[in-house]
């Protein structure tokens, strides 16, 4: 006795057209990270403690980038994943660098064949690394994904950390130094 079902060739079609339109239409689009070091900086120019770059946050205009929620979630993401390099964080006194991010929104889209085009919210988190002796730029990361405001909380914060962990993936650890 044959317990499976048999699904016919055109059923067969259709689940696997799905299935193609699924991955191709991005479910889960994925994330572009990018880093480099600054002009003439080497592996070894990072000291072994970091604090947030002394400045004002300038408001962006835009709600959800300036969103308290949401700076305080990026930092302590920040801050775990520098811990976990072997970076201490320093409040007082000078530090090996200071950290710096910048949280943005975009209007976008892209032409999908010869008459159709589509408009996406894209979000970027960009991390800078600072000397703070000269100020100058050791290392920048970024993360760049599309954005859907109707995700729940939960897939918003989801892809925040992805793209916290993608960009500080690359920062070099403190023992690698």
């Amino acid at each position: 006795m044959n317990l499976v079902p048999r699904i016919s060739g055109t059923t067969c079609g259709i689940l696997l057209g799905a299935l193609l339109i699924a991955v191709v239409c991005g479910c889960s689009e994925p994330m572009k990270i990018r880093s480099a070091y600054g002009a003439k900086i080497p592996l070894s120019g990072f000291g072994p403690s970091f604090d947030w770059l002394p400045r004002s946050r300038k408001r962006t205009g835009d709600y959800r980038a300036d969103n308290p929620e949401l700076h305080s979630l990026i930092q302590g993401l920040m801050e775990s994943e520098f811990a976990a390099k072997g970076y201490e964080k320093q409040p007082t006194g000078v530090p090996g660098f200071w950290v710096d991010y910048y949280v943005a929104r975009k209007r976008t889209g892209e032409a999908l064949g010869a008459s159709r085009y589509v408009e996406y919210e894209e979000g970027s988190l960009i991390i800078d690394v600072v000397d703070p002796q000269t100020r100058q730029l050791m290392w920048r990361g970024s993360a760049q994904a599309k954005l859907n405001d109707t995700d729940p909380p939960s897939a918003r914060q989801a892809k925040i950390r992805q793209a916290v962990r993608g960009i500080l993936k690359r920062f070099p650890s403190q023992d690698k130094q």
